[in-house]
């Protein structure tokens, strides 16, 4: 797994973490500040994401 997967995959567990707390737990006094912050965590970590899981050309090719 390279870098660029594996901050995928990071950026994947950081959003299910986010959903999860969001279901489980009331936090209505700090939504707006949760929501930014997830989704700013979300951005720094993930590397283009549209274009994160699709397979990549080597140089052979």
């Amino acid at each position: 797994m390279n870098n660029k997967d594996l901050r995928v995959v990071i950026a994947l567990l950081i959003t299910a973490f986010y959903l999860s707390i969001r279901y489980v737990a009331d936090l209505s006094f700090v939504n707006a500040y949760f929501d930014y912050l997830m989704a700013l965590l979300i951005l720094i970590v993930m590397p283009r994401p549209k274009f994160a899981l699709w397979p990549r050309k080597t140089e052979n090719e």
